[in-house]
Protein backbone atom coordinates (compact mmCIF):
# COMPACT_ATOMS: atom_id res chain seq x y z
CA UNK A 1 0.00 0.00 0.00
CA UNK A 2 2.92 2.32 0.56
CA UNK A 3 5.02 1.69 -2.36
CA UNK A 4 1.33 2.78 -3.97
CA UNK A 5 0.73 5.54 -2.24
CA UNK A 6 4.20 6.59 -2.81
CA UNK A 7 4.24 5.58 -6.75
CA UNK A 8 1.13 7.43 -7.47
CA UNK A 9 2.10 10.61 -5.51
CA UNK A 10 5.48 10.42 -7.73
CA UNK A 11 2.84 10.71 -10.89
CA UNK A 12 1.05 13.40 -9.56
CA UNK A 13 3.69 15.81 -8.59
CA UNK A 14 5.13 14.85 -12.43
CA UNK A 15 1.75 15.90 -13.50
CA UNK A 16 1.89 19.06 -11.87
CA UNK A 17 5.07 20.14 -12.69
CA UNK A 18 4.65 19.07 -16.61
CA UNK A 19 1.27 21.46 -16.28
CA UNK A 20 3.41 24.36 -15.07
CA UNK A 21 6.27 24.15 -17.86
CA UNK A 22 3.04 23.96 -20.31
CA UNK A 23 1.69 26.82 -19.03
CA UNK A 24 4.80 28.92 -18.77
CA UNK A 25 5.25 28.12 -22.67
CA UNK A 26 2.32 29.46 -23.55
CA UNK A 27 2.38 32.14 -21.06
CA UNK A 28 6.42 32.89 -22.73
CA UNK A 29 4.43 32.96 -26.44
CA UNK A 30 1.82 35.40 -27.04
CA UNK A 31 0.15 36.94 -29.38
CA UNK A 32 2.56 38.81 -32.54
CA UNK A 33 2.30 41.09 -35.38
CA UNK A 34 3.30 39.59 -38.18
CA UNK A 35 3.86 40.56 -41.80
CA UNK A 36 4.85 38.69 -45.31
CA UNK A 37 7.95 40.85 -45.73
CA UNK A 38 10.66 42.22 -43.61
CA UNK A 39 10.83 45.20 -42.87
CA UNK A 40 7.90 46.47 -43.26
CA UNK A 41 6.62 49.58 -43.01
CA UNK A 42 3.24 50.18 -41.06
CA UNK A 43 0.80 53.34 -42.57
CA UNK A 44 -2.16 53.08 -39.87
CA UNK A 45 -5.56 55.54 -40.43
CA UNK A 46 -8.49 56.24 -38.31
CA UNK A 47 -11.75 54.34 -39.06
CA UNK A 48 -14.21 56.51 -37.64
CA UNK A 49 -13.69 59.21 -35.08
CA UNK A 50 -10.90 59.26 -32.22
CA UNK A 51 -12.67 60.49 -29.17
CA UNK A 52 -10.98 61.86 -26.10
CA UNK A 53 -13.28 62.21 -22.83
CA UNK A 54 -12.46 64.49 -20.36
CA UNK A 55 -14.01 66.48 -17.21
CA UNK A 56 -13.87 69.49 -19.68
CA UNK A 57 -15.57 67.88 -22.46
CA UNK A 58 -15.35 65.47 -25.33
CA UNK A 59 -12.53 66.36 -27.73
CA UNK A 60 -12.91 64.59 -30.99
CA UNK A 61 -11.07 64.34 -34.16
CA UNK A 62 -12.16 62.69 -37.77
CA UNK A 63 -8.62 61.63 -38.79
CA UNK A 64 -5.78 60.16 -37.09
CA UNK A 65 -2.45 58.92 -39.25
CA UNK A 66 0.46 56.47 -37.89
CA UNK A 67 3.47 55.48 -39.18
CA UNK A 68 5.97 52.52 -38.55
CA UNK A 69 8.27 50.11 -39.19
CA UNK A 70 8.46 46.38 -38.27
CA UNK A 71 12.04 45.17 -38.45
CA UNK A 72 11.41 41.62 -38.60
CA UNK A 73 8.59 39.92 -40.10
CA UNK A 74 7.06 38.94 -36.43
CA UNK A 75 7.31 41.20 -33.53
CA UNK A 76 5.91 41.76 -29.95
CA UNK A 77 5.88 45.94 -30.38
CA UNK A 78 5.85 48.71 -32.61
CA UNK A 79 6.50 52.01 -31.83
CA UNK A 80 4.53 55.21 -33.87
CA UNK A 81 3.80 59.32 -33.89
CA UNK A 82 0.19 59.95 -34.56
CA UNK A 83 -0.61 62.67 -36.20
CA UNK A 84 -4.40 64.43 -35.78
CA UNK A 85 -6.37 66.69 -38.16
CA UNK A 86 -9.95 68.18 -38.42
CA UNK A 87 -10.13 68.19 -34.39
CA UNK A 88 -13.11 69.94 -32.56
CA UNK A 89 -13.43 70.40 -28.46
CA UNK A 90 -16.31 70.18 -25.87
CA UNK A 91 -19.81 70.60 -27.70
CA UNK A 92 -18.41 70.41 -31.27
CA UNK A 93 -16.71 73.33 -31.04
CA UNK A 94 -12.90 74.10 -32.25
CA UNK A 95 -11.07 73.96 -34.32
CA UNK A 96 -8.25 72.19 -31.94
CA UNK A 97 -4.83 71.11 -31.98
CA UNK A 98 -3.29 68.14 -30.72
CA UNK A 99 0.66 68.70 -30.93
CA UNK A 100 3.05 65.50 -29.78
CA UNK A 101 6.49 66.65 -28.46
CA UNK A 102 9.35 63.59 -28.81
CA UNK A 103 6.38 61.71 -27.55
CA UNK A 104 4.84 58.38 -29.01
CA UNK A 105 2.71 55.53 -29.16
CA UNK A 106 3.78 52.15 -28.28
CA UNK A 107 1.61 48.90 -29.50
CA UNK A 108 1.66 45.90 -27.98
CA UNK A 109 0.87 42.54 -29.33
CA UNK A 110 0.60 40.20 -26.47
CA UNK A 111 -2.67 40.05 -23.95
CA UNK A 112 -1.73 38.98 -20.14
CA UNK A 113 -3.10 35.80 -19.11
CA UNK A 114 -6.55 36.75 -17.53
CA UNK A 115 -7.15 40.60 -19.38
CA UNK A 116 -9.30 41.21 -22.50
CA UNK A 117 -6.88 43.81 -23.85
CA UNK A 118 -2.88 44.37 -24.75
CA UNK A 119 -1.37 46.83 -23.13
CA UNK A 120 -0.78 50.14 -24.60
CA UNK A 121 1.83 52.93 -23.63
CA UNK A 122 2.59 56.60 -24.40
CA UNK A 123 6.51 57.51 -24.23
CA UNK A 124 8.68 60.48 -24.28
CA UNK A 125 12.11 60.70 -25.62
CA UNK A 126 12.52 63.43 -23.33
CA UNK A 127 11.03 63.84 -19.74
CA UNK A 128 8.65 66.33 -18.89
CA UNK A 129 7.18 65.65 -22.18
CA UNK A 130 4.01 64.91 -23.57
CA UNK A 131 0.36 65.78 -25.68
CA UNK A 132 -1.30 69.45 -25.71
CA UNK A 133 -4.01 70.05 -26.89
CA UNK A 134 -5.09 73.56 -27.96
CA UNK A 135 -8.58 74.91 -28.37
CA UNK A 136 -8.91 78.17 -30.48
CA UNK A 137 -10.60 81.49 -28.64
CA UNK A 138 -10.66 84.90 -30.59
CA UNK A 139 -8.42 83.79 -33.41
CA UNK A 140 -5.75 82.34 -30.79
CA UNK A 141 -4.23 79.16 -29.83
CA UNK A 142 -4.86 78.42 -26.27
CA UNK A 143 -3.69 75.50 -24.07
CA UNK A 144 -6.23 73.51 -22.86
CA UNK A 145 -4.70 70.01 -21.80
CA UNK A 146 -1.72 68.22 -20.96
CA UNK A 147 -0.96 64.57 -21.50
CA UNK A 148 2.07 62.83 -19.87
CA UNK A 149 3.61 59.48 -20.45
CA UNK A 150 1.82 57.04 -19.09
CA UNK A 151 0.84 53.36 -19.49
CA UNK A 152 -3.44 54.02 -19.30
CA UNK A 153 -5.89 51.09 -18.47
CA UNK A 154 -7.77 48.77 -20.43
CA UNK A 155 -5.72 49.12 -23.65
CA UNK A 156 -6.31 47.55 -27.57
CA UNK A 157 -7.68 45.20 -29.35
CA UNK A 158 -6.99 43.22 -32.09
CA UNK A 159 -9.11 41.39 -35.39
CA UNK A 160 -7.23 40.62 -38.59
CA UNK A 161 -9.07 41.95 -41.35
CA UNK A 162 -8.28 40.28 -45.17
CA UNK A 163 -4.30 41.57 -45.63
CA UNK A 164 -4.85 44.27 -42.68
CA UNK A 165 -5.21 44.19 -38.68
CA UNK A 166 -8.19 46.32 -37.24
CA UNK A 167 -7.34 48.25 -33.86
CA UNK A 168 -9.38 48.78 -31.03
CA UNK A 169 -8.27 51.44 -28.68
CA UNK A 170 -10.19 51.55 -25.42
CA UNK A 171 -8.37 53.72 -22.61
CA UNK A 172 -9.54 54.40 -19.39
CA UNK A 173 -7.69 56.10 -16.26
CA UNK A 174 -5.88 58.63 -18.50
CA UNK A 175 -4.09 61.01 -16.74
CA UNK A 176 -3.99 64.39 -17.91
CA UNK A 177 -3.83 68.11 -16.36
CA UNK A 178 -6.18 71.15 -17.40
CA UNK A 179 -4.23 73.59 -18.52
CA UNK A 180 -4.89 77.52 -19.51
CA UNK A 181 -8.11 78.46 -19.75
CA UNK A 182 -9.29 74.76 -19.13
CA UNK A 183 -8.47 75.12 -15.98
CA UNK A 184 -5.16 73.69 -13.65
CA UNK A 185 -6.28 70.19 -11.77
CA UNK A 186 -4.60 66.92 -12.52
CA UNK A 187 -6.90 63.58 -12.97
CA UNK A 188 -6.94 60.43 -13.90
CA UNK A 189 -10.04 60.06 -15.10
CA UNK A 190 -9.64 60.44 -18.92
CA UNK A 191 -10.86 57.73 -21.42
CA UNK A 192 -9.73 57.54 -25.49
CA UNK A 193 -11.79 55.23 -27.60
CA UNK A 194 -10.89 54.85 -31.29
CA UNK A 195 -10.36 52.35 -34.53
CA UNK A 196 -7.70 52.56 -36.94
CA UNK A 197 -6.79 50.70 -39.70
CA UNK A 198 -3.15 49.14 -39.87
CA UNK A 199 -1.64 48.37 -43.47
CA UNK A 200 1.95 47.73 -44.57
CA UNK A 201 4.13 47.69 -47.44
CA UNK A 202 7.86 46.64 -48.55
CA UNK A 203 10.38 48.79 -49.39
CA UNK A 204 8.88 49.04 -53.35
CA UNK A 205 5.58 49.73 -52.00
CA UNK A 206 4.12 46.76 -52.93
CA UNK A 207 1.17 45.75 -50.36
CA UNK A 208 1.97 43.19 -47.51
CA UNK A 209 -0.08 41.14 -45.76
CA UNK A 210 -0.38 42.01 -42.38
CA UNK A 211 -1.77 39.65 -39.21
CA UNK A 212 -2.21 39.90 -35.34
CA UNK A 213 -1.98 36.01 -33.67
Amino acid sequence: MNRMLKTLGLALVAMLATSALAAQTASATGELFNSTVEPTTIDASSVGTQDFETVFGLFECKQVSLNATLAKKAVSEFKAVPTYSECTGPGGKGPTRVTQTSCFYVFTSSIPSGKTHAPFHLECTTAGDGIDIEIEILGKWRPCIFIPAQTPGTGVTYANNGKHIDATLTLTNIQYTETGTCGSETRTTGTYQGKITLKGTDANKNEATLSWK
